[in-house]
């Protein structure tokens, strides 16, 4: 068994993946494997992925797809065929930081946690701003309710956390194939899996900001997905029976993602699509009740309210509403 397996799915990342595999071949920690999954590039990674292999044989253990499976697909294989007590997932256009195994693994290692996480550097038109996670160390040890909302009302990252691999094998925690965003799912129900979590202060996984990024995309079909991976992950969280457990929590990200894709169908298109708000307007009625004595929409601000109640009422009601207050918005810019 190896310390650590890095997980990297590839896809047409020529222009990135020597970067990226470069810091992952020179990392201090010894005892690690990279498993890096072509996913049918249509550029010359593959050839990347051959040469470093050729270098880097006792490392890099290389899985070439012949057709394209999509990067939910891909990891899930990762992680099948990791053999690292810890797995991190590296995206191919990303780096990070040559210590990052090592100060992981032996943090893991002080009581063998079942999560550590870390901060991230974003990379945006080539300047560097560090971004520290909203919790520190203080987190650090057994997981209680209260400790579990502050990660889960926290922004986070799945690349900027280490997981004990056994704790993924033994809850079947897998990505969602076939659809964007993935990661949404992959990260409540680790959070919710988790029994140990710890904090490394630094900044040590270096994000890629690019303007053809689908965090950067705009009128794209693709951003709908983010819809899809809500309702999979009240799914997903109600057949495992965590939803009894764990209800605030999980009423508190589903809420806050339904406020979220409701301004995605207004704010990322050109041409709203009222059957998507109406599809989140039905979901919400049937899987939360009474949302308006939950303190999980009581405690939204006030503009989240307004929005999310309008849908419940008329999602059409909704669309004029927000075209005045835009132009309301852009009348006062002016002035």
């Amino acid at each position: 068994m190896r310390k650590v397996s890095i997980i990297v799915p590839v896809y047409n990342s020529e222009k990135y993946l020597s970067k990226c595999l470069d810091s992952l071949v020179n990392q201090t920690l010894e005892d690690i494997e990279i498993i890096v999954i072509d996913d049918k590039s249509q550029d010359k990674s593959k050839e990347i992925i051959n040469e470093y292999y050729a270098k880097q044989t006792k490392k890099i253990v290389p899985i070439f797809f012949e057709k394209n499976k999509g990067q939910g697909y891909a990891r899930n294989v990762g992680i099948d065929r990791a053999n690292g007590e810890y797995i991190i997932f590296v995206d191919s256009d990303d780096y990070v930081d040559l210590e990052m195994c090592e100060i992981l693994y032996n943090k893991a290692k002080e009581k063998n946690f079942d999560i550590v996480c870390f901060d991230i550097n974003k990379i945006i038109n080539g300047n560097l701003k560090k971004q520290a996670l909203q919790y520190d160390k203080s987190i650090e040890g057994d997981i209680d309710l209260k400790k579990r909302f502050k990660i889960f009302k926290s922004s986070g990252y799945f690349t900027t956390r280490m997981y004990r691999r056994k704790m993924l094998i033994d809850n079947n925690i897998k990505f969602p194939i076939g659809i964007h965003y993935e990661d949404s799912m992959f990260n409540t129900l680790t959070l919710l899996y988790a029994n140990t979590i710890a904090k490394v202060d630094k900044g040590m996984y270096f994000y890629l900001i690019r303007d053809n990024s689908s965090s950067n995309s705009y009128n794209q079909e693709r951003l709908y997905d983010r819809i899809e991976t809500t309702e999979l992950m009240f799914k997903e969280v109600n057949e495992r029976n965590l939803y009894k457990k764990y209800k605030a929590l999980v009423d508190y990200k589903y809420i806050n993602m339904t406020v979220g894709n409701i301004h995605l169908c207004l704010d990322m298109f050109k041409k709203i699509n009222i059957n998507k708000l109406v599809y989140i307007k039905n979901n919400l009625n049937k899987n939360i009740k009474n949302i308006y004595c939950l303190d999980e929409y009581k405690n939204l601000d006030l503009v989240s309210k307004i929005y999310l109640k309008l849908n419940m009422i008329s999602p059409r009601t909704l669309i004029v509403l927000d075209k005045f207050y835009k132009g309301i918005i852009k009348i006062n810019k002016r002035v």
